[in-house]
Parts: C-alpha cells; sequence; structure tokens
C-alpha cells in the first residue's frame, strides 16, 4: 500500500470538512452511511531516540524546576524523580 504524506492527506481532510459543512443537514442524513464497521487506515511515525546523556544533563540542571515557569515539577517517574520533558524547555 502506498504512502500518503501527512499533508495531503490532512488537506484531503480539511477540503472534504469545508464540503461537508455547506450541506443541509437533510441533505447530510439522506447521504449518511450508518455503519458498525468504519473504516481503518495504518499509520506510521518516527520516534526520535533521545541521547541519555544530554537528558541526565538537563534533568540535573533544571533540579526539579520547570525552567520555562520555575514552578516545581508536578510529575515523578515510577523511581519517584521529578519527571521532564526535556524537549519542552525552550519554545
Amino acid at each position: 500500500m502506498p504512502l500518503i504524506p501527512l499533508e495531503v492527506f490532512e488537506d484531503n481532510q480539511r477540503q472534504k470538512e469545508r464540503i461537508v459543512k455547506k450541506r443541509k443537514t437533510e441533505d447530510l442524513l439522506k447521504k449518511a452511511q450508518w455503519n458498525n464497521n468504519p473504516q481503518s487506515r495504518s499509520v506510521s511515525s518516527n520516534q526520535y531516540v533521545r541521547n541519555t546523556i544530554i537528558t541526565e544533563l538537563a534533568k540535573r540542571r533544571a533540579n526539579g524546576f520547570c525552567q520555562l515557569c520555575d514552578s516545581e515539577v508536578p510529575f515523578k517517574n515510577k523511581s519517584g524523580e521529578p519527571y521532564l520533558e526535556t524537549h519542552h524547555i525552550v519554545w
């Protein structure tokens, strides 16, 4: 199955939504296909592998505080240590 770029898929969805919003409710009710078996699609994604050394240094530098708002980090990981999303440090 060929891959469709996300931008193409999203543009297609937006175009369909614009068309549907212009239709009258009665027309939509006539055209609606009530179906208990909705369509599905396969989705793939990329995950970035974090550098564990950089991650640890960022956590140590933050010392349990958000570097954006200086609030104490409200979350703890399974080990009870402050949980920081290091990619949120710089907007």
